[in-house]
């Protein structure tokens, strides 16, 4: 696998969709989690359907995005994204609601805008939930890609996976596994001494 190209050409593809879902349901995920923060009667009204929609089987619902979407990229990213998006977002509610509001207030009282409470008060606050959200967010855009690659696909480390699978080869079914393994532990190394660098710059 490694001397044909093979891996390299299905492990690339799968990185592809899990970092583009990666990075569309974190930054959507993160707007949605600072939003909800921001404005009680919005998170008030939408909370309870966040909550709903959170415990919706999101695997299951991965036939419909290869029926709307088809079996190309689109359907394996949305996938991804979907899987991530509520990490983010009650992560980043959680954090905002963590802020002191005292803090915010004095800010105010100093003459502190609305964009430089945002910016030195809140979000600073929000990046230890945002990086715990980045970490956790790896995995599960992974195993979206995965899942979407068995759902219908042509390429990928789930479409290998899968037809390793039918055919009963144990063998490249575990190498597999375990090079998704090290996929993981390297990029968790990666966020690690971004979360250390970011919190010293905190």
């Amino acid at each position: 696998m490694l001397h044909s190209g093979m891996l390299a050409r299905h492990l690339s593809v799968t990185a592809q969709e899990a970092g583009l879902g990666l990075l569309l349901g974190g930054t959507l995920g993160t707007l949605a989690g600072l939003g909800l923060g921001l404005s009680p009667r919005v998170s008030r009204a939408l909370m309870p359907l966040m909550t709903g929609l959170n415990g919706l089987p999101k695997l299951a619902l991965g036939p419909l995005f290869i029926i709307w979407f088809g079996m190309g990229l689109s359907s394996k990213v949305l996938i991804s994204a979907l899987m991530v998006f509520f990490i983010f977002a009650f992560n980043l509610y959680t954090g905002v609601q963590s802020v002191d509001p005292a803090l915010v207030g004095a800010v105010r009282l100093l003459g502190g805008t609305q964009g430089q409470i945002l910016g030195k008060v809140i979000w600073p606050a929000c990046l230890p939930w945002l990086l715990t959200s980045l970490r956790t967010g790896l995995g599960l855009s992974l195993s979206g890609a995965i899942v979407g690659e068995y759902l219908g696909s042509t390429r990928g480390m789930g479409w290998l996976l899968s037809a390793a699978g039918d055919v009963f080869n144990a063998q490249r079914v575990l190498c597999c596994v375990l090079i998704l393994v090290i996929l993981i532990i390297l990029l968790d190394g990666v966020v690690r001494l971004l979360e250390a660098r970011l919190l010293r710059w905190r």
